[in-house]
């Protein structure tokens, strides 16, 4: 399973209006990306702080980096994680993903609070938003809308 998955409906006609105008650039990728990321960083930090757990000082470990990959399809994207380890050497992003989903008794039970899950979907609706902003804009500015 993997953390976050989000895509950007509601966008599609804005970006295929940009791309068959052929002004839909690898810096207009980049820009829209990084917009998203960074909202979406911002939601994972609140959720972690309000995760129910002793979590606030992971909040900060939560960024993305700067490096667009594609996926099979050819879609950009960016990752964004909990980076590095806690004190007792285990990955935060693991601790996270447990804490999310919850963990089974033979583990130690632990009740997930899917507040990840939570902090993607607020993160969604935002970044929706702020995209079809930039978007529009762009339109706007190139005479296409």
């Amino acid at each position: 399973r993997s953390m976050a998955k989000i895509s950007f409906s509601g966008t599609d006609e804005l970006m295929a209006t940009l791309q068959k105008a052929n002004v839909f650039d690898d810096e207009m990728q980049e820009e829209l990306l990084y917009a998203a990321g960074d909202i979406i960083v911002e939601e994972l930090q609140n959720a972690v702080r309000a995760s129910g757990f002793r979590t606030e000082a992971y909040a900060s470990s939560v960024k993305y980096r700067k490096t667009i990959k594609q996926d099979k399809n050819g879609d950009p994207y960016i990752t964004i994680t909990a980076v590095g380890k806690n004190e007792h050497g285990t990955r935060r992003a693991t601790v996270l993903f447990v804490l999310n989903y919850g963990r089974a008794k033979e583990y130690g039970q632990i009740t997930g609070t899917y507040f990840w899950t939570k902090g993607v979907r607020n993160a969604q609706k935002r970044v929706n938003a702020e995209l079809e902003k930039i978007l529009t804009q762009k339109l706007k500015e190139r005479g296409l809308l």
